[in-house]
């Protein structure tokens, strides 16, 4: 419907021509928002929040939330179990790197250079975990948190080191928020922590020494550290996006009411299975003694027991009523938490009741979609090939070697029905639909180590004489492509 102008417009425009366009301006923008039912103002729409601000806003105000966030996972079954199968499918037993050299023997030397590494604390520099358990509390920091940064420590290279690198995980409170704005004229400014230069790239973090939580030694000494030496890892939901919020945000809500309400039908239930009984004085005077001086002594009930009740004294058992609709309450609510995570029902609930191939299967597809746009786009690009980079750096300072590069492979999705998905597979490598390389790397292996590792027990079971029912194959040759140049020019 077009916007005219009435009266009120035309002499607002005869007096001030500028302000009466901005005044119908403005009556075109409403006009517009209005026919949306979502932006309008309606009885449909008086619980809608619409905050502003810019993409770092929710961040800047994310230390409530970061700390509900622990808090639920620490006492929310229903939390901790969601936090765990996210990370359980994202990183799972570790993202490997692999090694990818012209020549064999420096592909060798490195990975298991890397292996040596990465596969023991060494990496660590608190000393406790591999690499893939600093990538486990990596990805739970970022989902419970929303962030999380990963500090390089170069070591010296005399140190009984594989090689002269260390990971410091450090929580998103390490960062000194507190001041934010520009530094110098034209030149570098501070957001949440984080420094820019004038081209909005991110220069250095400013941290603190320790935690600022600590009650032991609190930080309050702040150092910038460049940015080339900190991973900031968090999901980015809004352009322009400098902080990360906690994944739970949506479900935190759901999730602490479903908690209450199962313990309140669990208590519930805890006092029906009590079977308490109330003992009622039928008569207010019993014996000449009234019955406020009365000395009434409790009586303790024992299996099969049998009580003698003094005149003037009933017991009665009460009959609490019946938790209805507890189970499909719950279920329900546990749905809309899975909704919110990107999970499945059954991986936040583990009720597998009524599940069979086919809904399995579709829910673990919709899931899996999820789990690779999460390992992708956030996890490879701002944790793992970043990290890879270091690792490089630190193999080039040992060994000198330079020609080789680190890819990653992310933890293989589990099957839902072998039996059925095997043959299937096998079918698309062998009707060309996909390479046995890439069809090894999307169940989580290393295709050069497969392959090495059919060679060698092929060998060994020549040299031995074992026969099996399905003897390993060797890799298949590589095809020569002059043939098939020659043959497609014969096909012409």
């Amino acid at each position: 419907m077009a916007v005219r102008p009435n009266i009120l417009d035309r002499v607002i425009g005869a007096l001030s021509p500028a302000t009466g366009a901005a005044r119908l301006r403005h009556r075109v923008m409403m006009s517009a928002m209005q026919s949306f039912d979502a932006a309008g103002s309606s009885r449909r729409t008086q619980g809608m929040r619409a905050p502003g601000g810019d993409p770092t806003s929710p961040a800047r105000s994310g230390g409530m939330l970061r700390r509900r966030a622990r808090d639920m996972v620490r006492n929310n079954a229903i939390a901790a179990r969601a936090v765990q199968a996210l990370v359980d499918s994202i990183v799972g037993d570790g993202i490997i790197p692999n090694v990818e050299a012209d020549n064999d023997a420096t592909e060798r030397r490195v990975m298991d250079l890397l292996l040596e590494h990465c596969d023991t604390t060494a990496i660590d520099a608190d000393g406790r975990l591999n690499l893939y358990g600093l990538q486990r509390i990596a990805v739970s920091s970022m989902v419970v948190s929303g962030e999380v940064l990963v500090r390089q420590r170069w070591r010296r290279m005399q140190d009984p080191l594989p090689l002269p690198l260390r990971l410091q995980m450090l929580e998103a409170e390490h960062l000194d928020d507190r001041y934010s704005g520009p530094q110098e004229p034209g030149g570098d400014f501070e957001d949440s922590g984080i420094r820019f230069n004038a081209l909005g790239e991110r220069t250095g973090y400013r941290v603190y020494r320790n935690h600022p939580e600590s009650p032991i030694d609190p930080g309050s000494e702040t150092i910038i550290v460049p940015a080339a030496s900190v991973l900031h890892l968090y999901r980015v939901e809004r352009p322009g996006q400098r902080r990360g919020v906690s994944w739970l945000a949506p479900a935190m809500p759901l999730m602490a009411d479903a908690y209450d309400y199962a313990d309140a039908q669990l208590l519930r239930q805890k006092i029906a299975a009590m079977w308490v009984g109330f003992v009622r004085d039928l008569d207010a005077d019993v014996d000449g003694q009234p019955l406020g001086e009365r000395n009434v002594t409790p009586i303790d009930l024992e299996p099969g027991m049998i009580e003698h009740l003094p005149p003037g004294r009933d017991v009665t058992f009460p009959s609490p009523p019946p938790t209805e609709g507890y189970s499909e309450h719950m279920k329900a609510v546990q749905r809309m938490i899975a909704a919110a995570l990107g999970v499945t029902y059954e991986e936040i609930s583990g009720d597998l009741e009524g599940v069979n191939f086919s809904s399995a299967r579709i829910g673990r597809i919709a899931m899996q979609r999820a789990i690779s746009a999460a390992q992708w786009t956030v996890v490879m690009p701002s944790l793992c090939q970043p990290m890879g980079g270091w690792l490089a750096e630190a193999v080039r300072m040992r060994t000198g070697d330079t020609e080789f590069r680190i890819r990653w492979t992310p933890p293989r999705f589990q099957m839902t029905d072998p039996a059925r998905e095997v043959p299937a597979l096998l079918q698309a490598i062998g009707g060309g639909l996909t390479s046995r390389r890439r069809a090894i790397r999307e169940m989580g292996f290393d295709p050069e180590e497969i392959d090495r590792e059919i060679a060698e027990d092929k060998a060994v079971a020549e040299r031995l004489g074992l026969t099996f029912e399905s003897a390993p194959m060797a890799p298949a040759p590589e095809p020569d492509m002059a043939l098939l140049d020659e043959g497609m020019q014969a096909d012409e």
